[in-house]
C-alpha cells in the first residue's frame, strides 16, 4: 500500500485530509491532552460544517489514503452522528457477515455496506458529545492502515475497536469519585516527584495504569501509592494478595498521604496533568493513553470545574517488610481469589517500617 501526496481542494470550503503521518509510531490505542493534535476531530466537524450548508443528509468525503482495496471515507450526517468508513476485501466481509456479534462496544457501532463495487466497513460515533475521542480513534485508525498494509483494512480496524474498548469507555464515564480523584492525585504527584529525580523516564516507571503490581517500578526500587480522605483515621485498603509483595528482591515502599477537600486553593488533577504535560520530555500521547487507562478521557477532563481541589494533611512513607501488617499470598489457599483487606495505619511512627522522614514525598520548602 502506498500513501499517495494529497489531491488539491475542489473548494476553499472543503476539508482534505492530507494523509500527514506522525514520523513515531503510535500505540493503537491512544488519546491526546491537546485537541489540535487530533486532525480527523477538525476535518469531521468541517465535514459536518460542509454538509450543513449544502443542506444534504449526509456527506461522504475520501481520505487520500489508498489501501489496495480503496480509499476510506470520513462521514457526517444530519442527525450529527459520525463516521469513518473503511474499504474490505471480499473474502474479509463475507468472514465478517458471519460473525455472530460485530462490536462490543456501545459508544460506536459498526455496518457494512456496498458503493462503487467496493465494500465498505463502517464505524459511526452513536454519541456526538464523544467526539474528540472518535477523532483520536479515526486519527489512531489511518496510521495503523498505514503501518499494517499486509493485512485486510477490516481486520485491522476490528482490531482497533477492540483495543479501544477501555478508551470509549472511559469517554464514557463521569468525573471520578473524590475517592478515585486522591488516588490519581497521589500518583500523579508522585510522578512529578520522580521527574525532578530521573526526568522524563518517570513516566515510563509509572506502571499503574497499565494494572501491573505496583503504581511505580524504578530501576532499583517498586512504589505503591496510597490516599485516603478519612477523617477519623488513616486506614488504607490493599487490592490483591501481592500488591504488598516486592518483585524478587527490589525493595517496596507504601507511600501514604491523606487528603482533603478545599473549595479555594489546593491542587486538582486537571491542575497537575497540565504540569506534567508541559514538563521537557514529556511524551504527551504515551501519557495521555496512560491517562485514558486510568478513566481519564479528554471529554472528562474538559470538565475541570467539576473536579475537586484537595489539601495535603498528612504524609508518611513505610518500607515493606515481613514486620509490616500485610496478608502474604504464599499462606492464602489456591482457592482464595479476589483478595482485598484494609490496614489501619493510625499512630504510623508506631508500625514497622515507618521513614522518620519523607524521601519520596517531601514537601518544596
Amino acid at each position: 500500500m502506498s500513501l499517495r501526496k494529497p489531491r488539491p481542494t475542489r473548494s476553499s470550503s472543503r476539508p482534505l485530509w492530507t494523509g500527514k503521518k506522525t514520523p513515531t509510531a503510535r500505540r493503537m490505542s491512544t488519546m491526546k491532552i491537546n485537541p489540535d493534535q487530533n486532525t480527523s476531530l477538525e476535518q469531521l466537524k468541517n465535514l459536518d460544517a460542509y454538509r450543513a450548508s449544502q443542506r444534504t443528509p449526509v456527506e461522504f468525503f475520501p481520505i487520500d489514503l489508498d489501501l489496495g482495496t480503496g480509499f476510506p471515507y470520513l462521514v457526517a450526517s444530519i442527525d450529527h452522528t459520525y463516521g469513518v468508513a473503511v474499504p474490505v476485501g471480499r473474502d474479509w466481509m463475507d468472514h465478517y457477515d458471519q460473525l455472530p456479534q460485530k462490536t462490543t462496544l456501545k459508544l460506536v457501532s459498526t455496518s457494512t455496506f456496498h458503493r462503487d463495487g467496493t465494500d465498505y466497513l463502517q464505524v459511526t460515533l452513536t454519541d456526538e458529545n464523544l467526539l474528540r475521542t472518535f477523532g483520536d480513534f479515526v486519527d489512531n485508525l489511518f496510521e495503523a492502515l498505514g503501518d499494517n498494509e499486509g493485512t485486510d483494512p477490516g481486520e485491522v480496524t476490528v482490531q482497533l475497536l477492540t483495543e479501544s474498548q477501555r478508551l470509549f469507555r472511559a469517554a464514557g464515564t463521569a468525573v471520578p469519585s473524590n475517592e478515585v480523584q486522591a488516588g490519581l492525585l497521589l500518583e500523579l504527584e508522585t510522578l512529578r516527584r520522580l521527574y525532578d529525580g530521573i526526568g522524563a523516564d518517570a513516566l515510563r516507571r509509572w506502571t499503574g495504569p497499565d494494572n501491573e503490581r505496583h503504581d511505580f517500578e524504578l530501576a532499583d526500587l517498586s512504589l505503591e501509592c496510597k490516599a485516603t480522605l478519612s477523617r477519623e483515621n488513616l486506614a488504607v485498603t490493599i487490592h490483591g494478595a501481592h500488591q504488598l509483595s516486592p518483585m524478587g528482591d527490589k525493595p517496596l515502599v507504601l507511600l501514604v498521604r491523606k487528603y482533603e477537600k478545599t473549595i479555594d486553593g489546593g491542587l486538582s488533577v486537571p491542575d497537575l496533568i497540565r504540569e506534567i504535560s508541559a514538563l521537557p520530555g514529556i511524551d504527551t500521547e504515551e501519557f495521555a493513553r496512560k491517562l485514558g487507562e486510568a478513566g481519564l478521557s479528554p471529554e472528562v477532563l474538559e470538565k475541570d470545574a467539576e473536579f475537586t481541589r484537595f489539601n495535603h494533611v498528612e504524609s508518611h512513607e513505610f518500607d515493606i517488610t515481613e514486620a509490616f501488617p500485610h496478608v502474604e499470598a504464599e499462606h492464602l489457599s489456591n482457592r482464595i481469589n479476589q483478595v482485598s483487606y484494609t490496614v489501619d495505619l493510625r499512630d504510623p511512627s508506631s508500625i514497622p517500617g515507618h521513614r522518620d522522614s519523607l524521601k519520596i514525598l517531601k514537601e518544596d520548602n
